[in-house]
């Protein structure tokens, strides 16, 4: 009995030992396993910055690329206009080599009076055609312009100059997407941290930026196009990777309604990235209409969009891009 009563209580101790003893060698491994993960948090936060980049330098080539198009196209019509003074310059000296033909074969005299006057007078009849033919010309360019982005197109991006009843002609951005086809007109291009879109409300509504670059087409032009017209919406947001939304039926409202989304339905995609709500009308930093008491989300984030009282998860860092597209 003496025996096992010792023998029970050496276990313990035994235990003790044996605890002891291994935990230095257990203890090193959590530290590199600790070590391990923050590296490879490091290396996802850099992964995630170098595609943001990465994207930014795709939008830039993009952009020189649709630059050289529109250099290119310039200097076709400037060789066409060249080509054209230079046979006009070919007719003016055949029409003096027969003048001074006509001097030396003629008698000398000078035109009287009246034939001065009748010179005079087809002279300002056919400057006053000539001014009516340019005016005519450039009132039938103006009403053939189109009213919308191409269904086809092979360029992108594809800068176009539109007429749209109510609307003087503007230049858009047209787009095409590989899943999503041609046709698409770019509406709101947010690049990223950028302060660019942190304008007022006015400024919102007439649309503001460069089309070529960051530009927002103004919550009037919005207004009228989609309220005319059946539209559907494609949006875009990046960080890491790409999240998109595209909507069948996309109404914006107007003025006295807050440029709400009047109506949007038909909705497929990374949806509860954009939380886009019915009946939610457009914020601003000075114009907070997002329904939050406590925050103003327009502010926070340094650019408008239709917020709601929700927390966003859109983020400020983000690149965020809007086409819509007629689906008559």
């Amino acid at each position: 009995m003496i025996l096992k009563a010792v023998v029970l209580l050496l276990i313990p101790v035994s235990l003790a030992v044996e605890q002891e003893s291994s935990y230095p060698l257990w203890q090193p491994l959590l530290g590199l396993l600790e070590t391990c993960q923050s590296k490879n948090y490091q290396l996802q936060e850099k992964l995630s910055e170098v595609q943001s980049q990465l994207f930014e330098v795709n939008l830039k080539k993009k952009d020189l690329q649709a630059e050289i198009a529109q250099q290119a196209a310039q200097i076709t019509r400037l060789q066409d206009q060249t080509s054209e003074l230079g046979k006009l310059k070919d007719l003016f000296r055949e029409e003096i080599a027969k003048l001074r033909e006509v001097v030396k074969s003629g008698s000398g005299t000078e035109p009287n009076e009246a034939e001065k006057n009748a010179t005079i007078a087809e002279s300002g009849e056919l400057a006053k055609n000539e001014a009516t033919n340019t005016t005519q010309s450039n009132a039938t360019q103006v009403k053939n312009l189109p009213d919308r982005c191409p269904s086809i197109q092979d360029i992108l991006p594809f800068y176009l100059e539109i007429l749209f009843p109510g609307l003087e002609p503007f230049q858009v951005c047209c787009y095409s997407d590989g899943e999503f086809g041609s046709g698409w007109m770019e509406v709101f291009n947010k690049y990223h941290v950028l302060t660019e879109f942190n304008r007022t409300y006015d400024q919102y509504i007439n649309g503001f930026g460069d089309v070529n670059k960051e530009n927002f087409i103004g919550l009037e032009k919005l207004h009228i196009l989609t309220s005319q017209k059946p539209h559907e919406v494609l949006l875009y947001q990046y960080k890491g990777r790409r999240y998109e939304v595209i909507c069948e039926n996309f109404v914006v409202g107007d003025r006295s309604e807050g440029y709400s989304l009047k109506q949007i339905d038909g909705c497929r995609g990374d949806t509860s990235q954009f939380n886009l709500i019915q009946g939610t009308k457009f914020s601003t930093f000075d114009r907070d209409q997002d329904g939050n008491p406590d925050h103003n989300w327009a502010h926070e984030l340094g650019h408008g969009f239709w917020f709601n009282a929700e927390k966003p998860l859109l983020d400020r860092s983000l690149f965020l891009q809007l086409y819509i597209r007629r689906k008559d």
